[in-house]
């Protein structure tokens, strides 16, 4: 599995992401992270169902802001 830190900066003109060495805000596989990427789940519940653990105070809610999708995802196809 890949392991490691990130460090996320985002802004409405860009955003980039590198490894870090600084203590992190958040802990979650990357499983978790790439279903928050694509948009279909939300880092607040999957803290409630205790698959990120926030370490930070306040990192929870602007994760979940910074990977919001507005409309959210649909998938259009039965398959």
């Amino acid at each position: 599995r890949n392991q490691g830190r990130y460090r996320l900066e985002g802004a409405p003109d860009g955003a980039a992401c590198e490894p870090t060495s600084a203590g992190p805000d958040l802990a979650l596989d990357v499983a978790d992270l790439g279903a928050a990427y694509l948009g279909g789940a939300k880092l607040t519940s999957l803290a409630r169902a205790e698959r990120v653990a926030e370490l930070t105070d306040g990192a929870l809610l602007r994760a979940d802001r910074m990977f919001a999708a507005h409309p959210e995802p649909i998938c259009t196809t039965h398959f």
